[in-house]
């Protein structure tokens, strides 16, 4: 037999009970100096607990004032007078009188106590709604304890005694161990819905109100084992009291079904206006309670570290999960990581700028990429002084000053110090972001950029060091319910390169994490034209995915523009001393209008180069040629229509 209060007070605290024998229970240890994950931890009956683990040993007065509760429940007159000591793997401790002697623990023979309810039974006013409590031998005892009687094979194995008015504590006669009240009518209820409520009144208020309804013995934060009948009905709805331990304990009994049967029930939600404590025996008519049914809400499994949590097919087309919001299309969506990669030098941290300016006024990102409407925005900047961003964004306000008022209230920016680069910045942020209240929650968060937002010890293209600061965006993103865009740079030596998911640094452990993928590199053709490349899209169709635009740079306003796609990328990496070909090429483009056609065979070329100086037709020029339209052809400048018979390509030469 446990006491009702103890088995409450020690549940509270330790975590993943189990029953581990004769009025002992097993669970994880709850003392702050012991990281336990063998259920080291074991308490009985009498609240006598021991850790094989850490050593902590002691009664529930001593597990009271560790854990901040009040002992005095457990020191009380009753306690010292009905108590004894006994010696408890070793240690001398307190034990209940009642205890020792009684014949009813839950191994002896289950006596029938069917005669007591005739004492303790009391006559219910007719047509007052008692019928379900009348039909289950509620009744009360002489110190106003109400009975609450468990059936077994038709006789009545235990009795309840709750809440004494002379605040002695809840008892049992006879089988007190933690159960399911109304298990005896399992059989009888209809399969399509069954209500987990917190306590007995309520189980009977619901049975009343044409529910099928049951509850635990021992109270919000007692769970016993989940009987397979729970799997019959179509859905299980968790309707536990309107306070924080009726919540806290739902969300226990929610994942403790899931966890045993692969079940996810649904948690009742109570009218926000009702006062803290309402419970289904509050409510008379059933209006409140079919109000909290018909709120009820999906409960979403809680996955452990290192644990595989499965469910079925069916199950899943019956939760509530979503697919993610498009914040940015084509760029990023909601509680997802964008990667925004790009070379030194090209301009990321101002393209990072604008599209946090876009997506807290709901402009579309460079002036093409649709955002829905506006949205929170966190700035981290970890290489610009305070002095330039404020350059910058007094420059880019002039291309978004309709739109500054909403960008002043969605938009802030994390104040940069010296001190705070090459630092682990990802544990900073997540600390602030606890504390914000969820101000940033559905909204974006930008770190520029993952090279200075970590300590120098983690090498950024090392795959291995990078994990834990990969899982630590995953959990910002999950817990805060916010989005991610991270600024990284391109390795080196890839500037002359075409785009490659591969450039990135922090290599496939992050881009293969990343929902989605942009990078950007610097065009030779021209200081103020970049070239970019969606090279990831998940959640979405995307008709840019790998395939190279232009991205014009506005220098007077600090804007980016979308510009039109890329037939060959490689003209724009090509180095200057070795783009006379271009030039070339642009001057036999010109001259076609005096020609009046497009078409140009080796012939009309060196028609054309004997106008030009230097271009004499010697052997060393005919190799020259034969090069300059071997090129031409290969970066796509000029296309072969035939033998010895090419065409300009038009497109490519307005790249300048």
């Amino acid at each position: 037999m446990i006491n009702t209060n103890i088995y409450e007070l020690f549940t509270k605290y330790v975590s993943d009970t189990k029953r581990g024998g004769t009025n002992q229970f097993l669970g994880r240890c709850p003392f702050p100096n012991h990281d336990d994950n063998k259920r080291s931890f074991s308490f009985n009956a009498e609240g006598l607990y021991n850790c094989k683990g850490c050593g902590e040993q002691g009664n529930p007065v001593k597990f009271a004032k560790a854990m901040g509760e009040s002992p005095k429940p457990f020191y009380s007159d009753d306690y010292k007078r009905n108590n004894t000591l006994i010696t408890y793997n070793g240690t001398k401790q307190t034990v209940s009188k009642r205890a020792m002697s009684d014949k009813t623990d839950i191994n002896r023979h289950k006596k029938d106590l069917t005669p007591k309810l005739k004492e303790y039974e009391i006559k219910y006013p007719q047509d007052k709604g008692y019928q379900s409590f009348i039909m289950n031998h509620i009744g009360k005892d002489k110190d106003g304890a109400i009975t609450i009687p468990y059936w077994e094979n038709g006789k009545v194995i235990g009795i309840k005694h709750h809440k004494p008015k002379n605040d002695k504590q809840s008892w049992w006669e006879g089988e007190g161990s933690i159960k399911w009240y109304n298990s005896w009518n399992f059989d009888a209820y209809h399969k399509d819905q069954l209500i987990i409520c917190e306590g007995e009144k309520d189980a009977n208020r619901l049975v009343q109100l044409g529910y099928n309804a049951t509850s635990t013995s021992g109270g919000a934060l007692s769970v016993p084992p989940i009987p397979d009948k729970f799997k019959e009905p179509k859905e299980l709805i968790v309707l536990y009291d309107k306070d924080k331990s009726g919540d806290k304990g739902a969300l226990k009994m929610a994942d403790e079904i899931f966890n045993e049967l692969g079940i996810v029930p649904y948690i009742g939600n109570w009218r926000t206006s009702l006062h803290k404590g309402f419970d289904a025996y509050d409510d008379g008519t059933g209006e409140e309670v079919e109000y909290a049914i018909n709120n009820k809400r999906l409960y979403k499994p809680k996955v452990k570290e290192g644990e595989l949590t499965v469910m079925s097919l069916g199950t899943l087309l019956e939760t509530d999960y979503k697919e993610p919001d498009i914040i940015v299309s084509n760029m990023l969506q909601q509680q997802a990581v964008t990667v925004f990669g790009g070379c030194s030098g090209t301009g990321k941290s101002w393209g990072a700028l604008q599209m946090g300016m876009c997506i807290a006024s709901g402009k579309s990102v460079f002036n093409y990429f649709e955002v829905k409407k506006p949205y929170k925005v966190l700035l981290c900047q970890f290489e610009l002084t305070n002095g330039q961003m404020k350059e910058r964004v007094i420059t880019l306000k002039k291309s978004f000053d309709k739109d500054w008022k909403t960008i002043d209230q969605n938009f802030d920016y994390q104040i940069f110090s010296k001190k705070d680069a090459f630092t682990d910045r990802w544990h900073s942020l997540d600390t602030f972001l606890a504390k914000s209240n969820g101000r940033y929650k559905g909204g974006v968060i930008i770190v520029d950029n993952l090279y200075t937002s970590v300590d120098t010890e983690t090498d950024t293209s090392n795959n291995a060091q990078l994990i834990p600061v990969v899982k630590m965006m995953g959990e910002i993103c999950e817990k805060y319910e916010v989005s991610l865009i991270l600024v990284t740079h391109h390795k080196k030596g890839t500037k002359a390169q075409l785009i490659d998911i591969d450039d990135c640094l922090g290599g496939a452990t992050l881009t293969r994490y990343a929902s989605n993928v942009i990078q950007m590199k610097q065009s030779k053709l021209s200081t103020d034209l970049r070239v970019m490349e969606i090279t990831k899209v998940r959640g979405e169709q995307s008709d840019l995915i790998e395939i190279p635009f232009k991205l014009r740079f506005n220098p007077d306003d600090g804007t980016f523009e979308k510009g039109e796609i890329i037939n060959n990328e490689s003209v724009h990496y090509i180095e200057s001393k070795d783009r006379w070909e271009i030039k070339l090429v642009k001057d036999m483009k010109n001259y076609e209008s005096i020609r009046k056609t497009d078409e140009w065979s080796r012939a009309d070329i060196w028609t054309f180069l004997s106008t030009q100086e230097d271009w004499e037709q010697t052997q060393s020029n005919e190799t020259k040629v034969t090069r300059f339209i071997n090129r031409s052809v290969a970066w796509g400048l000029v296309k072969k229509v035939g033998h010895n018979d090419y065409r300009i390509i038009a497109t490519d030469l307005k790249d300048d």
